[in-house]
């Protein structure tokens, strides 16, 4: 189950990018949500700002957040990179439950806030496309 997350005007602008090839044109639009990533975050999710607006994205589906929503995502994004740099300890625990690297949820906070600061660049709003 993997969920993009892109900068755009609506979900078919986002969908139409998302089959583009090659795929390094949209690079900077998008983001992707590794496997396993959305279960840690569910789990952690008191110690990330702003996750009730993340949480709107549907990982099986498409969803529209307008342009307001995207600072609140940047904060999100923000807080995940924090907690990732802060909690370098728990790293064995978090791959043996989760399967992912303190370094991929850090590239992945990393991507969202980029991808947020491109839709503020562009007045784009944040499109999740799912499975």
């Amino acid at each position: 189950m993997a969920m993009e997350i892109v900068a755009a005007e609506s979900i078919s602008q986002a969908v139409e990018m998302l089959t583009r090839k090659p795929r390094k044109a949209i690079r900077d639009f998008c983001v992707v949500l590794p496997e396993k990533l959305d279960d840690f975050l569910y789990d952690f999710r008191e110690s990330f700002q702003n996750y009730q607006t993340f949480y709107l994205f549907d990982p099986y589906g498409e969803v529209f957040l307008p342009a307001e929503a995207v600072s609140q995502i940047k904060v999100f994004s923000d807080s995940v990179v924090k907690w990732a740099e802060e909690n370098s300890p728990a790293e064995n625990k978090v791959i043996e439950t989760y399967g992912i690297s303190l370094k991929k949820i850090r590239q992945f906070g990393t991507g969202l806030g980029h991808v947020c600061e491109i839709a503020r660049e562009n007045g784009y709003s944040l499109v999740g496309v799912g499975d």
